[in-house]
């Protein structure tokens, strides 16, 4: 073994140490952004179904006229 392993290696070792940091961090913010979009669909969701039932119940309540 050469004196250029010994710095070689660790060198080595410090840049798969960087782009494993820097591709980690990517997918963790990717997966932060779709777990936002997720929840904002979710609420909305749950928002029209509250109307819808806000607005069935409403219906409801309403007489009927009979003739």
């Amino acid at each position: 073994m050469t004196t250029a392993h010994i710095f070689y290696i660790p060198v080595m070792i410090a840049v798969g140490m960087l782009a494993g940091f820097f591709l980690g961090r990517r997918a963790a913010e990717m997966e932060a952004q779709e777990r936002r979009k997720r929840l904002k669909r979710k609420r909305a969701m749950e928002a029209r179904r509250k109307g819808a039932a806000e607005g069935a119940q409403a219906a409801s309540e309403q007489p009927s006229e009979d003739v």
